[in-house]
Parts: structure tokens; sequence; C-alpha cells
């Protein structure tokens, strides 16, 4: 999914289709302790289908610099990996810079999923995370 706005002064006011994101509603998260992932992330409130979750904040990388660090991680015996695939021969990398999407964990629960998009139309690239 990519997000593009019309211009700076948007005109389409409730037709938007970038409200959900430009609003940001924020949902209160909770970081615990995994048996088996690490860390993770859970909300506390309920969020809704389609509603915007949280942006996935990290470096953003080639996919040549992302198998260097992964052999580099597994060399040093890290067991935690803060990689997210974002298109081809890009990836976010929240490693060392991050935010807390970075303890988002896989799940295969229907009530558990999201699905992502792309902010274009920003100084720097933004990838988003909405519940489906």
């Amino acid at each position: 999914m990519l997000f593009s706005c019309c211009s700076s002064n948007c005109k389409c006011e409730n037709k938007c289709a970038n409200k959900s994101f430009q609003l940001r509603p924020l949902f209160k998260t909770e970081l615990i302790k995994t048996e088996k992932c690490g860390f993770g992330l859970i909300a506390e409130d309920e969020i809704k289908k389609g509603e915007f979750v949280i942006e996935y904040v990290g470096e953003v990388i080639d996919d040549r610099t992302c198998e260097e660090r992964l052999w580099k991680m597994k060399r040093q015996r890290y067991t935690n990996f803060y990689l997210c695939e974002v298109s081809s021969n890009m990836v976010i990398d929240a490693t060392n810079k991050g935010n807390k999407s970075r303890f988002i964990n896989h799940s295969c629960e229907q009530t558990q999923r999201c699905r992502n998009g792309l902010w274009m139309d920003r100084p720097e690239l933004e990838f988003l995370l909405f519940v489906t």
C-alpha cells in the first residue's frame, strides 16, 4: 500500500484516504517478555480494522547490507533480530535505531494481523502498520 497526499493543503475533507494516518490515533501498548521471542508489544486498547497502529522506525538499508549485518549478528550469537523487509532491496533495521514497533512479533491469529503501507510524500520514507 502506498500513501500519498494530493498536496500540503488537502481539500478532500472526509473523502481523504490518508486521514487514518494523518490523525494518528495513539493506542496504549505494553512491552512484555515472551516465552520464545524475547520481548513483544501488545495493545492495551482495542484497535479496530483499518486503524493506524504504529510507524516502524529504523535505519533503511539494502539487501547486501542486511545480509552483512545478519552474518555479523550470527557470529556474535545474537538471537533477536529487528529487521523488516519493506520491498525488494529495502529493509528497515531497528536494531540500534528504532522505536517500540521493533517488538511487534509475528502472529498466526486472525485477530492479530497487520498490513503495511509506505508514506512517500514526506522528506523521509515512513513505514506504517495498520490492523487488518
